[in-house]
C-alpha cells in the first residue's frame, strides 16, 4: 500500500508483472512496459535471475538493504 501511495503522490505509473511468465517472455514484458524499477520479494526474485534488463533497478523487499531504504525514506510528501 505504501508503494501504491508513493507512486500516486510522486506521479509515477505503478504496474504489476505477470508472475506466470518466465524467461525471455517476462523480460519482454518488462522492457515493453519500460519498467525502471522492479520491487519483488524472496519468493519471486528468482524469476528475474539471468534476465537482460538494462536500465532496470531491482529491489528485493526481503533484504536488509530494502529495510535500510525504507527506514531512511521519511514521510510521504506529494511532489506535484
Amino acid at each position: 500500500l505504501t508503494q501504491m501511495a508513493a507512486a500516486g503522490l510522486g506521479g509515477y505509473v505503478l504496474c504489476g508483472l505477470n508472475t506466470t511468465r518466465r524467461g525471455e517472455a517476462l523480460a519482454a514484458d518488462i522492457r515493453r512496459a519500460d519498467c525502471q524499477i522492479i520491487v519483488t520479494d524472496a519468493e519471486h526474485r528468482s524469476l528475474l535471475d539471468g534476465l537482460d534488463l538494462p536500465g532496470t533497478q531491482i529491489f528485493d523487499t526481503s533484504t536488509p538493504q530494502w529495510a535500510e531504504l525504507v527506514a531512511g525514506a521519511g514521510p510521504l510528501v506529494p511532489h506535484r
